[in-house]
């Protein structure tokens, strides 16, 4: 199998990338502004060049997207499109585009998080991306041709990030990243569509 990771330099991106080469797939891995491989999602001209030069695949997962997280009175209309502009809009370029790269039967798995569905102080920007890009999932399955699949992995707070950001989840069971790696897998290997895929302890 043929696979892409995009953002493989990140948290999350890292270790899926690692399990997938550790099953023997065939894994290109893309970064923001490194490697042999690089892609800004915000541009659709930068993911159309990125997959004209790594060309067709199995599956398209993507590990990367921001979004404002802080005080809601504190933002301003400009943080609130930071999430639509980086972690919305640009997985779904990578899926409109990558399209065209996917190979019948491949699959789309995005990244979304608990913030949607389990709000916390400081996560407004972020629920509203995560909100909207599991909206997109769940109605672009129904659309998808050629058994194409597409699904979300929405990750609660991870253990390896619990010293630096538990105090923002609080109530919030860390959940080691082995789940989080099996909730990617369930995606890609498996033959679900349309799902978001919960991730929390």
């Amino acid at each position: 199998m043929r696979i892409v990771v995009i953002g493989a330099n990140g948290t999350i991106g890292r270790v899926v990338y690692n399990k997938l080469i550790d099953k023997g797939y065939d894994v290109t891995e893309v970064y923001h502004s490194s490697g042999d491989y690089r892609v800004d999602i915000r541009q659709p001209e930068s993911i159309q060049e990125l997959f004209k030069k790594t060309g067709k695949h199995d599956a398209i997962v993507s590990c990367v997207g921001k979004a404002y997280f802080g005080s809601f009175n504190e933002m301003t209309l400009e943080d609130y499109y930071t999430g639509f502009e980086h972690k919305v809009m640009g997985q779904v370029a990578l899926v409109k585009i990558g399209i065209e790269y996917l190979n019948p039967g491949g699959s789309f798995t995005l990244t979304t998080g608990i913030t949607c569905d389990d709000p916390i102080p400081y996560g407004t920007g972020l629920a509203m991306a995560n909100g909207a890009l599991n909206a997109f999932v769940k109605n672009t399955a129904i659309n998808l041709e050629n058994d194409i699949r597409i699904n979300a992995v929405s990750p609660g707070l991870l253990e390896l990030s619990a010293d630096k950001l538990g105090r923002f989840f609080p109530g919030h069971t860390p959940i080691p990243i082995s789940k989080v790696i099996n909730a990617y897998l369930k995606s890609i290997e498996g033959k679900i569509t349309g799902q978001i895929i919960r991730v929390q302890g």
